[in-house]
């Protein structure tokens, strides 16, 4: 792995992510310009991701984008402070 001391050009954290088979985190002034990612380790991940079912946000993110604005306009503005007065008739 690269010392994390050393600035090291882009061109050069190429060679390396493909030489050491591991990522390489650009930095510039103690902020990340870039990861460059080792094809084979991308490749890899890529793989496991695409043989992975979806997570549970996934699901809801992807749900939530076929409902109509018109329903959204019906939910109570304070529902996440008040969910139980929803949900159970609770009073707060």
């Amino acid at each position: 792995m690269a010392d994390p001391a050393r600035t090291i050009d882009p061109a050069e954290a190429v060679d390396l992510a493909a030489s050491s088979h591991e990522p390489v985190i650009v930095e510039r002034n103690g902020s990340a310009l870039a990861v460059v990612i080792p094809i084979d380790l991308f490749e890899r991940w890529s793989a496991t991701a695409a043989n992975e079912p979806p997570t549970l946000l996934e699901e809801l993110l992807a749900i939530s984008g076929t409902v109509p604005e018109e329903e959204w306009a019906k939910l109570p503005e304070d529902g996440a402070e008040n969910v139980d007065r929803y949900l159970h008739g609770r009073q707060p």
